[in-house]
């Protein structure tokens, strides 16, 4: 059975997941890259209507078959709320290995240069680690087509 692959773009609220997709796919929701067709979702799991959390489900569930990009908060720590939604990481997680191998590419610091200094922290990274391949983007303050590019080395790197 062929395993696809998902990637996951992750960063926490206004960190430059969804400008990189973007970028990388010059606002398409699908891109080839390496002769692999893969589909995107810009808006993450922490973007989502809360009265319409199901969509972030279908995108997953419609292409099961299918190598994705997906734009992903790793929210471990998730409120009962957003657990009962379902909208979790570990719960995103724990299903997505089901029908795809994981890839993360963690942006570790906020590329937003109109909130403080933030970053991803070593511990969530590890967990991350419990559940695929992670490449971190450690670089502060990068304009898109950098993000884009390293992203797009990674997928690269990863699908062959």
């Amino acid at each position: 059975m062929t395993r696809y692959k998902a990637f996951l773009i992750v960063g926490h609220r206004h960190w430059g997941k969804s400008v990189t997709l973007r970028t990388l796919t010059r606002g398409h929701r699908s891109i080839v890259i390496d002769s692999e067709m893969l589909f995107v979702r810009r808006m993450s799991n922490d973007d989502v209507a809360k009265d319409y959390p199901e969509r972030f489900w279908h995108f997953i569930e419609d292409n099961p078959q299918s190598h994705m990009l997906i734009a992903f908060c790793p929210n471990f720590d998730a409120d009962a709320e957003a657990v009962g939604r379902r909208m979790d990481a570990l719960t995103i997680l724990t299903e997505l290995r089901k029908t795809h191998d994981i890839f993360f590419w963690v942006i570790q610091h906020s590329q937003n240069p109109h909130t403080e200094p933030r970053r991803i922290d070593d511990p969530t990274i590890q967990r991350l680690r419990d559940f695929g391949t992670v490449d971190v983007f450690g670089r502060r303050n990068a304009n898109a087509e950098e993000l884009a590019n390293s992203l797009r080395g990674f997928v690269t790197g990863s699908l062959g």
